[in-house]
C-alpha cells in the first residue's frame, strides 16, 4: 500500500486549501485502491474536513493532535510521521508528504515507481549557501563550500520508503532542532531536513522535477504536482491555488473514453492513444463498469440514474445518457466506437470547454458520438437534466430527440469557449468530421468498421475530394543552395540542395552584405548541411541513389526499410538494412521511425513507399519531422483532404524545394492547372533559413541537364507550380489597407482570426479595389464592424467575412492587491496619445483610483464584458503577471501582461512589457512612471517645508534595515524622515522621525509632492535579493520619478537600471546629502524614460496594426 500523507494545523485557511488539495487528488490525481490519504490534524479541523462535500471516507484517515497550536509546532508536525499508529502498525511501504498548498492535476500513482531507493526524494528549489537561510546556510557554515551541487529543496513535498534510514533520518532532524537555539529560525523544520539530508548524503532532488513543479501557474504544464508555496501568505497561497484548480475545471478533462459491449481491438487502442500523446488517459466501458460507475459516482442531482439508464429500450441511447453522466461529473471527451480520431487531441480541444459536431445528416441536430466538456458543464448539465426527464417513449420513434434537444440547449446558451465542428459527407460509408479544410474525426456510420488507420496505398485516393486540392501546398521556395543530383540520370536519381551556395543566385538575404561574401554565405548563414544519419526507405533492388550519396557525403551512418525485399542488393558501401516497411505505427512489420530518429538532429532522409508516406507523416510531431535536414519523397496522387493535409503538415517545417514528375504515371489537371500524379519532391528545413528571408516564386519544370525522364523511353512531365496571386486588401479604413491573402489557412487582420473555409471559399467580393485600396470601404461598415461579402459562383452561395473594427480604447484589469502604481503609468500613456481607458479593479481598495481620476479620465466596469467584444479594444492590459485572477479562457493574441520580473509567470499569454530591462539583449521596456507633477509646482512644493525630507517607502521602510541609516547619510540629523508603510513597528530613537501607517495614496502623494529624496535600502527579503540581482524593481523607483523626487539606491541595483540622476552608494559608503538638490536633471531623465516607455507600448502590433488610429 502507498500513503499520501498531509498536516493541517494552525490556521483555517491551511483548512481551505486542503479543501482544494483534497479535491484535486480525487478529481484528477487518478487515486488507485492501494493508496489511502492520512491527514493529521486536530478534532476542530478535522470535524470541519469531515463536513465538506469532498470528505472521502473509504480512503482518508486521520491522526489527532490537539496541541499543536502555533506555527512552530505545525510546522514541525510532519516529523512525528513515524511515531503515528497509522503508520507504525500500518503495510505502507511508500509514503508521499505533501504540504497543504498544492494541487494534483495528474495521474499521482506513478510518482511511486520513481522510488529506487532508501533517501528522500525532494523538488530542487534554492541553494545551501544563499544568504536567505531558507535552505540551512548558518547550519552549514563554512562547510558549503564541500558541495559541488549547493541546489537545496523544498520541504512541502517527499516521497521515501517507510523504511528505518528516513526514520533515523526524521530522527536526527528532531535533535538538532532540540539542540540549536530556538531562535535560530522562526520556523525551523525546512533548514534542518535540508541540512541533515545533505549531511547523511540520503536525498535525490532532480528526479521529482519531472513530476512536480513550484509555483508555476501553468494549467498546461507536463507536472502533475503544482505546489503554490508563498511562506507566511496563507491568503495569497489560497488564492493561487483557488484559481488554477478553477482554470483547471474550465478545461476539458484529459479522459477520452468509449462505451461498447466489447473492448475494441488493439490497433484501434493504438491509434487513439497515439493521438492522445502521453498525458491524456483512456478509458473504455462496457455495461458492467457503467453500472459500477454509476455505484461509485453517486450524486444527490440524480438519485435514480440507475434506474433510468436500465429502463432505457436502445442502447445507443443508454450510452447517451451515461456520456451526459460521466462528462458532467469528471468532464472529459467522448469519442463513439464507430469513430476514429486523426488529428492531435491538443489540437481539437485548444482552449475549448464544450466541443461537438453539427450534424449534416439531421436538421437542427448534434451529432454527439463526438462529445468533450469541462466538469459541471451548463450545457451538460442542461442536457443531462432533460434525458433524466425524458419519456422515454419518445426515444422509440424520434430517435434523434436527444440530438435534437442538444442542439436547442446550444442555440440557447452562452456559446463562449464552445467549439462545434462540421460535418461533411466523405462517401458512401463514413462521414468526415472537419477543422475548417482538416479532417479530425472519421465516423464509419454505414458498417462501423475501423479501418487499420487512414491507409493510403498508391493511388487509392478519394477522388471525390479531388477539386478540394489546394495546389499551394507544392509552392515553391528558392534558396541560396546549389541544387545537384545524385544517382543516376533515370528512375531512381533525385535533385538535393548541396552544401555549396549558388552565388549567381539573385537571392534575398536578410543579411549585412557588406562583409565578405564568399565568407559569411558559408559560414554565418549556416547553410552547410553537416548530416548525423542518413535514412532510406523503400529500396526494392536499386541502391544506387544511396551508393552515390555514401560517396559524396562520406562517414555518415546509413539505415535502410524495406520488408518487400528477402534479400539487400549487394553493395560497395556500408548500409544497415532493417526489414521493416514505414508505417502509422511501429509493430513487428513495420515501424514509424521515432526510434531511430531520437538521438539524432540533423538528418537526410530519402522516402519511396508507395502511398504511405502521408502516413508516416501524420505519425511525426512537428518537432520529430524537425530532426530532418533535407528530404526527397516521392508523393503518390496527393489529391484528396487527408493527402493534401499531410503535405501542408510537412510545409509547416519544410519548404519544397524542386519538385520533378515521374513519367512511369500520367498528368491531371486541377482547376485548369496540369499537375503529374505522382512528383519527386525535394524539402530542405526552415530552420536552416532563420537569416534569410525565403520567397515562393514560380516555377516550370523540369530543368534541363538536372531533371531526366524516370522512364527514358518517354517524354518528361512538363507543369509549372505558380504563386498564388489570390490577394484581397481591407483594412479599418481606405488608409490603412491591409493585405489579406486567400491561401493561408488562418489569417491575422488587425489581430482578428479569419479562417479560410477551403475549399469553398472563393474570390469575388462585393467591393472594387483602386490602387490598392477598398474603394468606398465606409459604406460597408455596419456596427463597429467591415463586412465584406464573398459571391462564390461555383457554389452558389456567399458568405460575410465580419471583422471587428479597433475602439480607440484599452481595457485595463487588475485582480492583484499590490501594484497598483502601474495603473498610472498607462493612464498616462493615453491621456498623452487620447486613447480612451476602461479600468476592471477587482480589489476592493480604490483609493490609488481616487488618485488617478482626479488627474485622468477613464471608465469602470465590474466584470469582464463579454469574450468577443474583447477584440474590439485595441488591447487588454493585465496589470501584473502573478494575477491569476485573469482566466485563462479569456487569453487572446489581444492580451498583454506586464512583466514584473525576469520570467515570463503566465507562458499562455503571447505579449509582454517588462517594466525594466531585465534582459540586457532586448532593452525594450516600459519603466511604470507618469507626470504626476511637474518641475514647477514640485519645486513650489518643497520651497514650504521647513526641513528637507527623506522618505522610505514599503520593505525599505522596515525599521530593523534602518537603523543604521547613520552610517549612510552624514548630515542625517538635518532632514524630516518620513516612514510610509501598511504596517510599522517604529524602534528607531531618532527625534526627526515621522510615521504614516496604512495611509490612503492620496496622502501618499502628497507627502511625497513634498519630498526631496526616496531612499530604497535593501533588506534580507526574497524581493529584495531578486531586486539586486535584476530580477524585479521596488516600485519606489518609478514613484520617485513619478513625483519628482531624487532617487538614492544601492550601486548594486543601478548598474542594471543606469538612472543617471539617481544617487548611488554601496555598503561601507558614507555621504553628505544636498539639503536643497537641483532637480531639474530628474524632470529631464523622466522625460527619457517615458520616451522609453511610448515606444515600448507602440512596439506591440496591436499598436502597430492600427497606428492610423492612434496618430
Amino acid at each position: 500500500m502507498n500513503c499520501i500523507f498531509i498536516c493541517i494545523f494552525n490556521q483555517e485557511k491551511y483548512v481551505e486549501m486542503a479543501y482544494l488539495l483534497l479535491e484535486s487528488i480525487f478529481f484528477y490525481g487518478c487515486l488507485d485502491d492501494n493508496t489511502n490519504i492520512i491527514i493529521y490534524t486536530s478534532t476542530e479541523f478535522m470535524d470541519m474536513i469531515k463536513q465538506n462535500s469532498i470528505y472521502n471516507d473509504n480512503k482518508i484517515i486521520f491522526e489527532i493532535n490537539d496541541t499543536y497550536n502555533t506555527i512552530d509546532k505545525a510546522c514541525k508536525a510532519r516529523l512525528d510521521l513515524f511515531n503515528l499508529s497509522s503508520i507504525c502498525t500500518s503495510t505502507y511501504t511508500k509514503i508521499l508528504c505533501l504540504d497543504a498548498d498544492i494541487i494534483v492535476k495528474g495521474d499521482i500513482n506513478s510518482i511511486f515507481s520513481i522510488i529506487k531507493d532508501d533517501i528522500l526524494y525532494t523538488l530542487e528549489e534554492g541553494n545551501i549557501d544563499d544568504p536567505l537561510d531558507y535552505w540551512g546556510n548558518t547550519l552549514f557554515g563554512n562547510n558549503t563550500d564541500n558541495y559541488s551541487d549547493k541546489s537545496a529543496f523544498t520541504s512541502g513535498i517527499l516521497l521515501f520508503n517507510n523504511c528505518e534510514t528516513i526514520k533515523n533520518l526524521f530522527g536526527a532532524i528532531i535533535e538538532d532542532i532540540q539542540k540549536m537555539p530556538n531562535h535560530l529560525y522562526d520556523r525551523p523544520y525546512q533548514p534542518y531536513m535540508v541540512y541533515n539530508a545533505f549531511k547523511y548524503n540520503c536525498y535525490n532532488n532532480k528526479i521529482l522535477k519531472q513530476y512536480a513543479v513550484n509555483n508555476d501557474h501553468n494549467i498546461n504544464s507536463d507536472t502533475a504536482i503544482h505546489l503554490f508555496s508563498r511562506g507566511q501568505y496563507c491568503a495569497l497561497n489560497l488564492q493561487y491555488m483557488s484559481a488554477f484548480l478553477d482554470n483547471i475545471k474550465a478545461k476539458i478533462t484529459p479522459i477520452f473514453f468509449q462505451t461498447n459491449k466489447s473492448y475494441p481491438e488493439q490497433y484501434i487502442i493504438d491509434i487513439i492513444k497515439d493521438k492522445l500523446g502521453n498525458h491524456w488517459e483512456y478509458k473504455f466501458y462496457d455495461d458492467s463498469a457503467v453500472i459500477d460507475f454509476f455505484q461509485n459516482n453517486k450524486c444527490s442531482e440524480f438519485p435514480l440514474i440507475i434506474e433510468k439508464y436500465n429502463s432505457i429500450a436502445s442502447g445507443a441511447h443508454r450510452a447517451d445518457l451515461f456520456r451526459y453522466y460521466y462528462i458532467y461529473l469528471k468532464g472529459g471527451f467522448f469519442m463513439d466506437s464507430d469513430a476514429m480520431i486523426y488529428e492531435n487531441i491538443s489540437n481539437i480541444i485548444k482552449d475549448y470547454n464544450f466541443i461537438s459536431v453539427n450534424s449534416s445528416y439531421t436538421a437542427n441536430s448534434i451529432f454527439q458520438g463526438i462529445l468533450g466538456a469541462s466538469p459541471k458543464h451548463h450545457i451538460i448539465q442542461k442536457a443531462l437534466y432533460d434525458a433524466y426527464n425524458t419519456d422515454y417513449t419518445i426515444l422509440l420513434n424520434d430517435y434523434h430527440y436527444w440530438c435534437n434537444q442538444l442542439y436547442n440547449i446550444i442555440q440557447n446558451s452562452d456559446t463562449h469557449n464552445i467549439k462545434l465542428y462540421s460535418e461533411v459527407k466523405g462517401g458512401e460509408e463514413y462521414a468526415n468530421i472537419v477543422d475548417n479544410d482538416k479532417i479530425i474525426f472519421k465516423h464509419y456510420y454505414k458498417y462501423k468498421i475501423i479501418p487499420y488507420h487512414n491507409k493510403t496505398e498508391w493511388n487509392h485516393y478519394n477522388i471525390d475530394e479531388l477539386h478540394q486540392f489546394d495546389h499551394t501546398v507544392l509552392s515553391i521556395y528558392e534558396i541560396p543552395n546549389k541544387l545537384i543530383r545524385i544517382g543516376p540520370n533515370c528512375d531512381g536519381g533525385y535533385i538535393i540542395a548541396d552544401s555549396a551556395v549558388n552565388y549567381d543566385l539573385n537571392y534575398d538575404l536578410n543579411y549585412d552584405l557588406n562583409y565578405d561574401l564568399n565568407y559569411n554565405l558559408n559560414y554565418d548563414l549556416n547553410y552547410d548541411l553537416n548530416y548525423d544519419l542518413f535514412i532510406s526507405c523503400g529500396i526494392a533492388n536499386d541502391i544506387r541513389f544511396e551508393e552515390a550519396f555514401l560517396d559524396k557525403y562520406k562517414n555518415i551512418k546509413c539505415i535502410a526499410f524495406d520488408g518487400t525485399i528477402e534479400h539487400f542488393p549487394q553493395c560497395k558501401c556500408k548500409i544497415e538494412w532493417v526489414n521493416k516497411n514505414i508505417g502509422y505505427i511501429t509493430t513487428s512489420n513495420t515501424t514509424n521511425l521515432k526510434e531511430y530518429i531520437k538521438d539524432y538532429n540533423n538528418i537526410f532522409l530519402k522516402m519511396d513507399i508507395e502511398g504511405s508516406e502521408f502516413n508516416w507523416i501524420d505519425a511525426m510531431t512537428k518537432e520529430e519531422l524537425n530532426k530532418f535536414s533535407q528530404i526527397v519523397m516521392e508523393i503518390h496522387w496527393p489529391f484528396d483532404i487527408y493527402r493534401c493535409n499531410m503535405l501542408k503538415k510537412l510545409a509547416n517545417t519544410h519548404y519544397a524545394i524542386h519538385i520533378h514528375g515521374n513519367n512511369y504515371s500520367s498528368s491531371i489537371n486541377i482547376s485548369n492547372l496540369k499537375l503529374p500524379e505522382v512528383m519527386e519532391i525535394t524539402y530542405i528545413n526552415k530552420k536552416l533559413f532563420a537569416n534569410a528571408i525565403t520567397n515562393p516564386i514560380t516555377k516550370s519544370y523540369p530543368i534541363l541537364d538536372l531533371d531526366y525522364p524516370n522512364n527514358t523511353n518517354i517524354n518528361d512531365l512538363y507543369f509549372t507550380i505558380p504563386i498564388n496571386n489570390n490577394y484581397i486588401f481591407v483594412g479599418s479604413s481606405d488608409q490603412n489597407s491591409k493585405i489579406i491573402n486567400l491561401s493561408e489557412t488562418n489569417l491575422i487582420l488587425g489581430h482578428n482570426l479569419l479562417n479560410k473555409q477551403y475549399p469553398l471559399w472563393g474570390d469575388k467580393f462585393n467591393f472594387k479595389i483602386d490602387s490598392n485600396q477598398l474603394t468606398d470601404i465606409n459604406q460597408l461598415i455596419v456596427s463597429n464592424k467591415l463586412i465584406v461579402t464573398r459571391l462564390d459562383l461555383d457554389q452558389g452561395w456567399g458568405q460575410d467575412i465580419i471583422i471587428p473594427i479597433k475602439r480607440k480604447e484599452i481595457l485595463v484589469y487588475n485582480g492583484f492587491p499590490f501594484h497598483y502604481e502601474m495603473f498610472g503609468f498607462i493612464l498616462d500613456f493615453c491621456n498623452k496619445y487620447n486613447i480612451d481607458v476602461t479600468i476592471i479593479n477587482k480589489i476592493n481598495d480604490n483609493s490609488w483610483l481616487d488618485v488617478y481620476r482626479a488627474k485622468y479620465k477613464f471608465n469602470s466596469l465590474e466584470t469582464l464584458p463579454p469574450y468577443d467584444e474583447l477584440n474590439y479594444y485595441l488591447f487588454v492590459l493585465l496589470l501584473t503577471d502573478d494575477d491569476i485572477s485573469f482566466p485563462d479562457s479569456y487569453i487572446t493574441r489581444n492580451v498583454v501582461c506586464i512583466d514584473h520580473m525576469n520570467k515570463n509567470r503566465r507562458p499562455l499569454i503571447e505579449y509582454h512589457i517588462p517594466i525594466a530591462p531585465f534582459n540586457d539583449i532586448d532593452n525594450t521596456y516600459a519603466f511604470p512612471i507618469f507626470e504626476y507633477i511637474n518641475y514647477e509646482t514640485k519645486i513650489e512644493s518643497i520651497k514650504k517645508n521647513n526641513r528637507p525630507i527623506i522618505t522610505f517607502l514599503g520593505n525599505s521602510s522596515i525599521p530593523h534595515y534602518l537603523s543604521d541609516i547613520n552610517a549612510y547619510i552624514s548630515n542625517i540629523s538635518d532632514f524630516d524622515i518620513y516612514i510610509i508603510n501598511r504596517t510599522i513597528n517604529n524602534t528607531i530613537n531618532l527625534p526627526n522621525i515621522y510615521l504614516f501607517e496604512n495611509i490612503s495614496a492620496m496622502e501618499m502623494f502628497k507627502l511625497l509632492t513634498s519630498t526631496n529624496y526616496i531612499c530604497y535600502i535593501p533588506n534580507n527579503t526574497h524581493n529584495s535579493i531578486n531586486q539586486m540581482q535584476n530580477l524585479a524593481i521596488s516600485a519606489c523607483l518609478p514613484l520617485s520619478f513619478s513625483t519628482g523626487c531624487k532617487l538614492i539606491i544601492p550601486k548594486e541595483i543601478n548598474k542594471f537600471l543606469k538612472l543617471k540622476s539617481a544617487i548611488e552608494y554601496t555598503a561601507n559608503c558614507i555621504f553628505h546629502l544636498d539639503t536643497n538638490p537641483e532637480l531639474i536633471e530628474i524632470f529631464k531623465e523622466r522625460e527619457n524614460l517615458i520616451n522609453i516607455r511610448d515606444a515600448a507600448i507602440f512596439n506591440l502590433e496591436h499598436i502597430a496594426i492600427n497606428n492610423n488610429v492612434i496618430k
